[in-house]
């Protein structure tokens, strides 16, 4: 079992609080309800990247969790980022090195 030091056990309990709260607040008069939730989750985000809550890779994979419940986009519109030619050249990149280093 792991043990979470206090700062991630803070961003645990607050990131749903923080997504909560922002979901039931009024929309700024300059944003529409899509560019709100989008707000609410990257806030959420951030939250959980500077606590280090749960581990940096599943962060990444919130928002392919999060826009469909929220419906900002469909599970395809979301996960078409994830599939850029450039992350794949990244990814076989630090595969190399990562068996270069071992």
């Amino acid at each position: 079992m792991k043990h979470y030091s206090k700062f991630q056990l803070f961003g645990l309990i607050v990131a749903p609080i923080i997504l909560i709260f922002m979901l039931l607040l009024e929309n700024p008069s300059s944003m529409n309800d899509t560019a709100w939730k989008t707000a609410s989750v990257a806030f959420v985000l951030a939250v959980l990247w500077i606590t280090e809550a749960i581990p940096i890779y599943v962060t990444a994979l919130l928002p392919i969790v999060f826009f469909p419940l929220l419906e900002v986009g469909s599970i395809k519109e979301v996960t078409v980022p994830y599939a850029h030619p450039l992350i794949f050249l990244f990814l076989g990149g630090f595969i190399l090195a990562e068996g270069i280093q071992k």
